[in-house]
């Protein structure tokens, strides 16, 4: 078995408009991105490094 990344370090998965649903539900404080895949949408968060400090 392999990982795949795009399950566990997304928010949501699926098509267009299904992710395109869950992204204003999502209470995040960061920005969220919207991203075309092979097998679909995925909505992640902004990667903001570790020592960054947010504005």
């Amino acid at each position: 078995m392999e990982r795949e990344a795009h399950w566990t370090e997304s928010l949501a998965v699926g098509s267009r408009g299904y992710v395109e649903r869950i992204q204003p539900l999502i209470l995040s404080r960061r920005e969220t991105d919207l991203i075309e895949r092979p097998f679909g949408w995925v909505l992640k968060e902004d990667e903001v490094p570790f020592n960054a400090k947010r504005v």
